[in-house]
């Protein structure tokens, strides 16, 4: 869509196969986290997956977005992500700034 900053500009052509793969990883990566993260980081790991799968979702729907609905849904996938770097830190015992 163009709207976020953090990223260079995609139509949906160009997005989709890239998704998809990003997905595929993240379903490996996923599932070793899950075998050994306590309950808080796995709550936290989903909340994130959740919200990026509403993003995709929403693209996959069809629907009809607007810049102000997507900008909302990067930045819930945003506060999601920062929230289980949070709580992943905390369970390992480290403590750092992951750049924005």
């Amino acid at each position: 869509m163009g709207v976020d900053p953090q990223t260079e500009p995609l139509t949906i052509e160009e997005a989709t196969p890239l998704l998809s793969a990003a997905f595929e990883r993240r379903e490996v990566a996923f599932e070793r986290m899950l075998l050994i993260g306590p309950p808080r980081v796995s709550d936290s790991a989903r909340s994130w997956v959740r919200a990026v799968y509403e993003m995709r979702d929403s693209l996959n729907r069809g629907d009809q977005l607007t810049q102000e609905h997507w900008r909302e849904l990067v930045r819930l996938a945003n506060a999601a992500r920062a929230e289980f770097h949070q709580v992943a830190q905390a369970d390992l015992g480290v403590q750092f700034t992951i750049p924005r």
